[in-house]
């Protein structure tokens, strides 16, 4: 079974505060350290592909906010 990061909490105890939280409605926020979205390609993640496509790419993600899922969020 994969275990999940809890920054040393005991599972249950982030599971618990975890909980809290969505519960709160705080559930899409991001996890805290986590970066804002760039607005400029890291083109070393791109290696080999096409500049045109990955520009093609960014321009979706600029344009709707719902593409922009580059952070971990709580819930």
């Amino acid at each position: 079974m994969i275990s999940p990061k809890t920054a040393g909490l005991p599972t249950w105890l982030a599971s618990a505060g975890l909980s809290l939280v969505c519960g709160l409605g705080l559930g899409n926020r991001r996890v805290p350290g986590q970066p804002l979205f760039s607005q400029e390609p890291e083109l070393k993640d791109y290696e080999g592909a096409s500049l045109a496509r990955v520009g093609w790419k960014y321009e979706l993600r600029i344009a709707n906010p719902r593409y922009q899922t580059v952070t971990a969020s709580l819930g």
